[in-house]
């Protein structure tokens, strides 16, 4: 037996000796293939997107170590009741390509020996899992089964990674669900996840924006602020594992790290759940100069149920059709605890001898002040009501908030040889923000997200797999109060809000230099979005010992926003009052020398006002490329190498709302829609003032000429510089080769080395583009505020919000941010060495040298 069984591996290495070359080129023309694809559908809505499957390899031999051909190795679904087959090659090996994250047991069958089972096979996302199966000759025992296979370490490439599983999320005491629904608490569980002071997650000592988010594969970044999107995911109910990877993802991933959620899938049985999570204040402490606890009761609760879908005389998918689903509820009531100095009774009526100020008389208190103090609450603090040197007012605002979130997942196994599942995810979110002295934020968060997932094994070596989908976001902050009937209210004239005429906001006051009263003011609300819509299509191929895999994602990405120039000109367009107790060095420099008695009087030292531009958006289609081979030298040695290509365009702004400088040609540039969005908007006036603010050289004159007395700025279109209109240059050298060993140098999958080195482009979003938006349709304002004619006798009082006379001025300005219009996008090398060994099933130990550079953002020469 062993000796026919040695001829048949001789006659099949030949064969494929013969055959290699043919194949090879037919897997390059496969590759070829998909990216001429890819560049056709580009034109459409599409986008970034990875493989969210695993694999099962390994080898067959006989009791003596040989190698066993032809052996038939089948993978069973256990929770779907669905199998899969293939043959081992000339060398005993085989693998399972596309396998989706669940519950399998492995059958190995060859004439003349007795089957192996190998049952509790457990697969992971993005797992590559090694089985070394072994046949005995048949005797008396046709059948022999293993239990609980599967390695625990990765044994497979470079990649240093971990995984947890739902139970870990959500049995362990991370006390995540405290605080929200969002599954990314449960990541404190990984040992490579750093979080910075502002609540950014990164991985491995790479930025927040070199880590990659998704679920089921499809992206879940903030496209306006890169990073995370905070609770775009589904209930953790719902979700069966996440898989962080930290180092050397290989040429199918884009960036440096990667965080990849998977859901769960209906299975053969029925099954469901019921949860609710309680946290209330009972064994709170006191806040910190408090006399009560603040109120806090927070109920998490919901349900989810999964099986097969069977209409009774109709249809029974036990084997076909599968479908998971649930409900996440949550209702917090909870407050924040607020202590401050707030104006006394004699403060509020010009007495300031409390404060070290004078006496203001009543007579001299403007309207604007009044109307403002009706804001501000009165002491509440016993023994602190006619007096300012301690805290007098004490409060627990309350800041309610509800989520009502569910999911739906259905897969259907279409044959033997296809299958495709869907999913769909609604979460809305209503929450309130504390303002202080101020109505409360009223904010409400649609998240919706949708994949659609296609696998087709078109021969036991080649695999196909599809994947579709969008997440979108959608952020609405309600502030009770509009703009102009603030102004209205508060009595103040001349503020220019043709701009933003129904926006919500307050203006903001600050008075607390030498005083310890705290700044009032809301800046402007409204709605902000982040928009993916992706597509992906990966295709694999194995042959010999070779598993060569090509693909195209492709990435159609839109983020809305706010135009803001806080925290200068805090509250923007509804204007930013600032009082000193002086306004210069000089004896005399100041009107009452108390700057609540400014206040009081109507007369800020400084006014910021920023007529800012129209809401912003901005849309990007970006392309990446890739192919790898993972190579299997023998049973000892795996080689993975691959390379990735990168295409990422700069984002386009509605109506041409942006602009740039050009320091080869000394000039302002802007897109060519900017003319026709300024007429649609009826906003010229501004965009006259920003090319003033830079002293624009009249059409037809050079840029250097002397204008008004100074060098003029040049101020052209994109099309006239040579630029697209997204205003920089695409670079497209973004290549990033990936290469990785593991060597398992006891032949078993309990020790293994590991290594790789990869370069890694960051994938720029939506800031890069929001640096030069609304740049042509701002206009900045700022006042400063003296005496006139003798002591306090202020240029500017309330109502009053600028100088009774204000001439053009040319030049002085700029451009508030900008980018270089050669802009190379930033990289990243890494590289790492590692060694690990699985002391126990539960155990492992490892060691890792590991190296990361960042290569800043460089210029390059445009085309």
């Amino acid at each position: 037996m062993a000796l026919s069984l040695q001829q048949k591996q001789n006659e099949v290495q030949h064969a494929q000796g013969r055959e290699g070359l043919s194949v090879f080129r037919r897997v390059l023309c496969s590759v070829v293939f998909l990216i001429i694809c890819g560049l056709l559908f580009a034109a459409g809505s599409l986008a970034h997107a990875q493989s969210t499957f695993g694999s099962v390899r390994g080898n067959v031999q006989d009791a003596s170590g040989s190698a066993i051909p032809d052996a038939k190795i089948v993978l069973h679904s256990t929770d779907e009741n669905t199998e899969r087959t293939v043959d081992t090659d000339s060398s005993g090996g085989f693998i399972f390509e596309n396998v989706k994250a669940g519950k399998y047991s492995l059958r190995a069958h060859r004439d003349g020996f007795a089957d192996t089972v190998v049952s509790g096979i457990s697969v992971e996302a993005r797992q590559d899992l090694r089985l070394e199966t072994t046949l005995n000759v048949a005797a008396q025992m046709t059948t022999v089964e293993v239990s609980g296979a599967g390695d625990q370490i990765n044994t497979e490439n470079g990649t240093i990674s971990d995984s947890k599983t739902n139970i870990e999320m959500t049995q362990l005491p991370l006390n995540n669900r405290a605080t929200t629904t969002s599954p990314l608490g449960a990541l404190g569980l990984s040992p490579n996840v750093q979080t910075d002071s502002s609540g950014n997650i990164a991985l491995g000592g790479a930025s927040s924006s070199m880590v990659n988010f998704s679920v089921d594969g499809i992206s879940s970044a903030n496209v306006r602020q890169n990073g995370a999107l905070q609770d775009a995911y589904p209930s953790q109910e719902g979700i069966a594992a996440v898989k962080v990877t930290a180092f050397n993802n290989s040429a199918e991933f884009s960036q440096v790290g990667d965080v990849t959620f998977t859901t769960k899938n209906g299975t053969s049985q029925y099954h469901g759940s019921v949860f609710e999570y309680l946290q209330n204040q009972a064994l709170d402490a006191d806040p910190y100069g408090s006399r009560g606890k603040a109120p806090k009761k927070f109920n998490t609760f919901g349900f989810s149920l999964s099986g097969p879908i069977v209409i009774p005389h109709l249809y029974d998918g036990h084997s076909k059709t599968f479908f998971f689903a649930d409900y996440e509820g949550n209702r917090r009531r909870t407050a924040v605890f607020q202590q401050y100095v707030v104006p006394t009774a004699a403060d509020r009526s010009g007495n300031l001898s409390d404060i070290g100020g004078p006496t203001i008389p009543s007579t001299q208190i403007s309207q604007t002040a009044k109307a403002l103090l009706a804001y501000y609450p009165l002491p509440n603090v016993a023994g602190a009501t006619n007096q300012t040197q301690s805290i007098n007012y004490q409060n627990f605002q309350a800041t309610p908030a509800r989520t009502d979130g569910a999911d739906i997942r259905v897969d259907q196994t279409i044959s033997s040889k296809q299958s495709v599942y869907a999913r769909f995810s609604r979460k809305n979110i209503t929450t309130d923000f504390a303002n202080l002295f101020l109505p409360d934020d009223s904010d409400s968060i649609h998240n919706r997200s949708l994949l659609i997932s296609h696998t087709y094994t078109i021969t036991p070596k080649l695999l196909n797999e599809f994947r579709y989908g969008f997440t979108n976001v959608t952020t609405n902050v309600n502030f009770l109060i509009q703009g102009s009937t603030a102004l209205s209210q508060l009595d103040l004239t001349g503020v220019d809000i043709s701009q933003h005429p129904l926006t919500h906001a307050f203006p903001t006051f600050n008075f607390s230099a030498g005083t310890p009263f705290p700044v009032i003011g809301r800046d402007k609300a409204g709605v902000t979005q982040s928009k993916t819509t992706q597509f992906s299509d990966n295709l694999t191929y194995s042959f010999g010992k070779h598993t060569v895999k090509g693909g195209i994602d492709i990435r159609r990405v839109r983020y809305f926003d706010l135009e803001s120039f806080a925290p200068q000109f805090a509250s923007d367009d509804f204007g930013a009052f600032i009082f000193q107790p002086s306004y210069g060095n000089a004896q005399g420099d100041q009107f009452t020398g108390n700057a609540f008695g400014d206040f009081l009087e109507g007369a800020p030292t400084t006014l910021y006002f920023a007529v800012s531009s129209p809401d912003v958006g901005g849309t990007a289609t970006q392309y990446s490329f890739f192919a790898q081979d993972e190579f299997q030298v023998n049973s000892r040695l795996t080689l993975s190498y691959g390379l990735r290509w990168q295409i990422l365009p700069g984002f386009q702004e509605d109506g041409g709302n942006l602009a740039n400088f050009d320091q080869r040609n000394n000039s302002i540039v802007v897109p060519d829609a900017l003319a026709g969005y300024l007429a649609s908007q009826n906003i010229t006036s501004s965009n006259v003032a920003f090319q003033q603010s830079f002293n624009a050289c009249p059409s037809g004159t050079a840029a250097g000429s002397t204008v008004h007395g100074l060098p003029c700025t040049g101020y052209i279109t994109a099309s006239q510089d040579g630029l697209p209109q997204s205003l920089r240059q695409t670079y497209k050298g973004d290549f990033q080769p990936r290469i990785a060993i593991a060597y398992r140098p006891f032949n078993d999958t309990r020790t293994v080395v590991r290594a790789g080195f990869g370069i890694y482009t960051m994938t720029n979003l939506g800031p890069l583009s929001f640096n030069n938006s609304g740049n042509p349709t701002s206009n900045l304002h700022t006042y400063s505020n003296s005496n006139s004619a003798g002591p306090n006798t202020p240029q500017i009082i309330f109502p009053n919000t600028a100088p009774a006379t204000s001439g053009v001025t040319f030049g002085g300005g700029g451009l508030d941010q900008g980018v270089d219009p050669n802009f190379r996008d930033p990289q990243s090398n890494q590289w790492n060495v590692t060694v690990e060994r699985q002391l126990t099933n539960a155990t492992s130990l490892r060691a890792s040298l590991r190296w990361h550079a960042h290569l800043p953002a460089e210029h390059h020469r445009g085309s």
